[in-house]
C-alpha cells in the first residue's frame, strides 16, 4: 500500500539502524510503502525525488507516532493542572482569608500567586495597574475574580495556584426615578443623589437637559425621571457625563392601567382559578389566582412588605396620582418562585415561597424586588415580554403611557430583543431592591442567596450548584456599588450617603 504527499517536510527521525538522520532542506514530494505478506511486514521505503532512503522499520513509524499522541495529550488545555479555571463573584468570605467564587470553595496554599488589579486616575482616564500581593487582600461580597488551579472532590473545592481580582470600569447608562436626595447633596465636585440602583455624581460642567417644568439642577428633588450615562468609581459612585431629567407624571393610559389590575386579591378563591386551556389562548391572567388565607403568615408579608416602601412614596399626599398603593396578598401558586407585582401597587406572593425563606432578610429581597418593579413601571415597559401578563387586557392599554427616554414595547415580535428586556429589567430591579433593603435595615448580603434557594427544587433539597441569573446581578451590584463587608464605611461615598 502506498501513502504519498506533496510539498511535506520530511519528519525529524533519530539516525540509526532503520532511521533517517536529520531532515530534508526542501519540501518535496515523498511516498511510504507498506507491505505484508501475511505472517511477517515488510521494511517501510521513503522514495524522496524518486531517491530511496535508508530502510526504518514500521515499528518506528508506529511509535514516531506514538510520540506525537503522546505529546498532544501532556500538553493540550485537559491535561494542563493550571488550566482548570473558574471566573465569577466572590460569594463568601470565611476567618481564614479563604473564600468562595461563585459557591465553589477556593484553597490557598503557600504558593498561590495572588495579582490585584486596580485603576489609577480619573473615572474617565482611569488606567489599569497590576501589582503582586504576598496574601489575600481585603475582600469584599461581588468582588470579581478569577481563580486557576485544581478542581476537587468533583466540582465543590479548587486548589488554587493563580488568582486575579480585578474591579473593571463600569459605564453605565439608563432610565430610572431618582427615590434619593442627600440633604447636603452639593459639593465641589458637583450634586449628589440615588436613582436606578446608583448614587450618582453630576458635574457642574456638564450640560444637563431639563423637561418643563423642571428648569435646572436647583429642581432636582425625588420622585423624578432621570436618563443618564456615566462611568462607576472604584467606590460605586456613578460620575454622569449626560443626564436628562423629567417630571413623573400620570398619563390616561397608565391611568387606566393602574384601574385594570386594581382588584382585591383576597376575595379570589379557588372556583375563580383560570384554566388550562385559557392559559395557552390568553396567558396568565393573575387577577385569578386564587387566594392563600393564614394570619400569621399574611401579617409576616405586610410587614416586610411595608417596611420596604421607599420613604419618598410614603411622604407623597394621598391625592398625589403618581402615589401607589402597595399592597400584598399571599396566593396559592405552587410552581412560580416569584412575587408578580402589578402596576396598580398590588403584589401577589405565593405561600409555598415564603415557606422557603424563614429569613425576613431573603424573604425581604423578593418583596422590594417586586417593589422595584412597580417604582420603576418595569410592566409598562415589557408587557407581554414580561411574562404575559394579562397580555389580552394590558398590552393596548401600556401603548403611550409615559416613561421619559424609553422606547415602550406594547408587543414584542423578536425573542431575542423580549430576552434582553427581560434580563435589563431583572439587572434594574437587582440594584434597586439592594438600595430599599438597606433603607429598611435588611441584611443586603442575604438578597442574593434567597434567590439561590428558590432556584433549587421546591420539594426541598440544596440550592444549585450553578448560580441562577438573578443571583449574579445582586452579587455584581454588591461588588460594584456597596463592596461589603467594609471596615470603614466612611471611605465608602456609597454607604455614607445612605439615611
Amino acid at each position: 500500500m502506498t501513502y504519498c504527499a506533496r510539498n511535506y517536510p520530511l519528519p525529524l527521525l533519530p539516525s540509526g539502524p532503520g532511521g533517517v538522520g536529520g531532515i530534508t532542506s526542501r519540501r518535496t514530494r515523498h511516498c511510504f510503502i507498506l507491505a505484508s505478506d501475511g505472517a511477517s511486514s515488510k521494511p517501510a521505503q521513503y522514495l524522496l525525488d524518486e531517491e530511496r532512503a535508508p530502510r526504518y522499520s514500521v515499528a518506528i513509524v508506529r511509535h514516531f507516532i506514538a510520540s506525537i499522541a503522546l505529546a498532544i495529550a501532556l500538553f493540550s488545555p485537559a491535561a494542563r493542572a493550571d488550566d482548570s479555571f473558574k471566573t465569577g463573584f466572590v460569594t463568601r468570605i470565611a476567618d481564614t482569608g479563604e473564600f468562595d467564587v461563585n459557591g465553589m470553595h477556593v484553597l490557598i496554599g503557600p504558593k498561590t500567586a495572588i495579582t490585584l488589579k486596580s485603576w489609577e486616575g480619573t473615572a474617565v482616564g482611569a488606567r489599569s495597574v497590576s501589582t503582586k500581593e504576598t496574601k489575600v487582600p481585603a475582600l469584599f461580597l461581588g468582588e470579581r475574580v478569577e481563580v486557576y488551579g485544581d478542581v476537587l472532590n468533583g466540582s465543590s473545592e479548587i486548589r488554587a495556584k493563580r488568582i486575579l481580582f480585578s474591579m473593571p470600569v463600569n459605564r453605565v447608562s439608563g432610565v430610572g426615578i431618582i427615590d434619593f436626595v442627600p440633604d447636603s447633596s452639593a459639593s465641589s465636585e458637583g450634586r449628589l443623589f440615588r436613582a436606578d440602583g446608583y448614587v450618582m455624581l453630576i458635574p457642574a460642567a456638564i450640560g444637563a437637559t431639563f423637561a418643563p417644568p423642571l428648569k435646572s439642577l436647583d429642581d432636582l428633588h425625588t420622585n423624578q425621571w432621570i436618563r443618564y450615562h456615566g462611568t462607576q468609581r472604584p467606590d460605586g459612585v456613578v460620575v454622569l457625563d449626560k443626564a436628562e431629567f423629567s417630571p413623573n407624571t400620570i398619563n390616561h393610559r397608565e391611568d387606566d392601567l393602574r384601574a385594570k389590575t386594581d382588584y382585591d386579591p383576597a376575595v379570589i378563591d379557588k372556583g375563580d382559578a383560570q384554566s388550562g386551556v385559557s392559559k395557552v389562548f390568553q396567558g396568565k391572567d393573575i387577577k385569578r389566582l386564587p387566594a392563600w388565607h393564614n394570619a400569621a403568615v399574611q401579617a409576616r408579608v405586610d410587614r416586610i412588605g411595608n417596611s420596604l416602601v421607599p420613604a419618598f412614596q410614603k411622604a407623597l399626599p394621598e391625592d398625589d396620582p403618581t402615589r401607589i398603593d402597595f399592597r400584598f396578598q399571599l396566593i396559592d401558586e405552587p410552581k412560580h418562585g416569584d412575587s408578580w407585582s402589578m402596576p396598580s401597587g398590588i403584589i401577589l406572593v405565593p405561600y409555598q415561597l415564603v415557606t422557603r425563606l424563614p429569613y425576613d432578610s431573603q424573604l425581604a429581597a423578593v418583596l422590594a424586588d417586586s417593589i422595584a418593579e412597580v417604582l420603576e413601571k418595569q410592566d409598562l415597559r415589557t408587557i407581554p415580554a414580561k411574562h404575559k401578563m394579562l397580555a389580552a387586557n394590558i398590552a393596548g392599554a401600556a401603548a403611550g403611557a409615559f416613561i421619559p427616554g424609553v422606547e415602550l414595547a406594547p408587543s414584542v415580535a423578536n425573542f431575542t430583543v423580549g430576552q434582553s428586556m427581560r434580563q435589563h429589567a431583572q439587572q434594574q430591579s437587582a440594584r434597586v431592591s439592594l438600595c430599599l433593603l438597606h433603607d429598611a435595615g435588611y441584611d443586603i448580603t442575604q438578597a442574593p442567596m434567597a434567590w439561590w434557594t428558590l432556584a433549587g427544587d421546591p420539594k426541598g433539597g440544596p440550592p444549585p450548584k450553578e448560580m441562577p441569573d438573578h443571583s449574579s446581578f445582586l452579587y455584581s451590584s454588591l461588588g460594584s456599588s456597596w463592596r461589603v463587608p467594609n471596615p470603614a464605611p466612611e471611605k465608602n461615598l456609597y454607604l455614607a450617603l445612605h439615611p
